[in-house]
């Protein structure tokens, strides 16, 4: 009768043992409540638990892809998608999130080669994503297709390959054209065609009222008054500095406002002879055709592109 009753008793236990949460679902659901808290390092630390109690947890695998993201750390980032698509070969979130991180790696870098292979790899992901519903039947919602049609033009585009990028990034913005990362990169992609224009000028302009803190629009509109009159250095600074100070990384923008800083303001006071400041609206010589942009000091009234009548106008 005991030996029964200890069978009972264990029988009882294991089932209750059973039935419980195990220790990486206890540890993936505490790193879920801590991101949700904000605390960044606490929730890695604890998707990390998850993992190392369960190596093929896929959802402990993207919780910590995503963490990396949120840090933005992007090399372990890739590790972790890399690692959940491993577990699932079939799922769109892990390509895009590979194809992001090398995208983000490779804005980072300084050497051009190494860029280079990045922009190919990140390439290469989102073309996976692309191909999912040929390859295994899988149907991309709508905003993972936009993704990696976005993800895909934009490593063309970095690669200086901009026939090729114009079919995706125009794709990608028919998807969603109130996206600022699209309509952004087919200005850009515009830009890059025609040299500094209205339009490109113009829809610069919109996503900066929309966004001022568009780091890639901000170093864009640098870049376009750089191109279009290096002397017009207050316009240049202001894109620049705002570029810089919103977090931005670019080598030659510091080289260029370390050697180009702004001059000590003159103190003004009310009666003294001192003027004030007078802000002055930059003006260009715009060509009536294609809209290409041409400095006021170009002598010339006729466009070099197509012939197209210049005229003067203020920004």
């Amino acid at each position: 009768m005991k030996i029964v009753c200890l069978f009972l008793i264990s029988a009882c236990l294991l089932i209750s043992c059973s039935s419980g949460p195990s220790i990486w679902e206890t540890k993936y659901k505490q790193a879920v409540s801590a991101d949700l808290a904000e605390q960044n390092e606490e929730a890695i630390n604890l998707a990390l638990e998850a993992i190392e109690n369960k190596p093929d947890y896929y959802e402990a695998h993207i919780l910590l892809a995503n963490l990396y993201k949120k840090k933005k750390d992007w090399m372990k980032a890739e590790e972790a998608f890399e690692k959940a698509s491993v577990l699932d070969p079939l799922k769109a979130e892990t390509f895009l999130g590979i194809g992001e991180s090398y995208l983000q790696m490779a804005a980072q870098k300084e050497n051009e080669e190494e860029a280079e292979q990045d922009y190919r790899k990140g390439q290469y992901n989102f073309s996976k994503v692309l191909d999912l519903p040929k390859v295994s039947g899988v149907q991309l919602t709508h905003e993972e297709q936009f993704l990696a049609l976005l993800g895909k033009g934009i490593c063309l585009l970095e690669r200086t390959l901009a026939e090729e990028a114009r079919t995706f990034l125009k794709q990608s913005l028919e998807l969603d054209i109130d996206n600022t990362d699209a309509r952004f990169y087919n200005a850009r992609l515009h830009e890059i065609g025609i040299g500094p224009n209205k339009q490109s000028f113009s829809e610069y302009k919109k996503i900066l009222s929309q966004n001022p803190k568009h780091l890639k629009t901000l170093l864009a509109m640098g870049d376009f008054y750089y191109k279009l009159d290096q002397n017009n250095k207050d316009a240049i600074r202001t894109y620049y500095k705002s570029f810089a100070e919103n977090g931005g990384i670019s080598k030659r923008v510091n080289e260029w406002l370390d050697a180009n800083p702004l001059a000590q303001p003159v103190a003004y006071e009310p009666g003294s002879q001192v003027s004030a400041p007078v802000t002055v609206t930059p003006q260009v010589k715009v060509c009536q055709t294609c809209g290409r942009i041409y400095p006021i000091s170009k002598e010339s009234s006729v466009c070099d592109h197509d012939g197209g009548d210049l005229i003067v106008q203020s920004e």
